[in-house]
């Protein structure tokens, strides 16, 4: 990993500069990140429904509380693609 040839400057920023660099960072790798996501949440959403039912908001809750199991690809993606990994 070499930090002089990274795909953002790396420097400290402003929160509103923060938050437009995520959003940058979407818009460049949507594609991917919505298949990451699509492929790690889906199978979570359809154990729970399957499990616990249709109209149960436990389930709900569950998949938002298992949140960080199936974000953390998307995460792991995107420093793979600031570092130029």
């Amino acid at each position: 990993m070499s930090l002089d040839q990274t795909a953002i400057s790396i420097r400290p920023r402003a929160p509103w500069e923060s938050l437009d660099l995520g959003f940058a960072m979407a818009r460049r790798w949507y594609g991917p990140l919505v298949g990451l996501w699509l492929l790690t949440s889906i199978p979570v959403a359809l154990a729970l429904v399957l499990t616990l039912g249709w109209d149960n908001p436990w389930a709900l809750l569950l998949w938002w509380w298992l949140k960080p199991l199936y974000e953390w690809p998307l995460l792991n993606y995107l420093s793979q693609r600031v570092f130029n990994q």
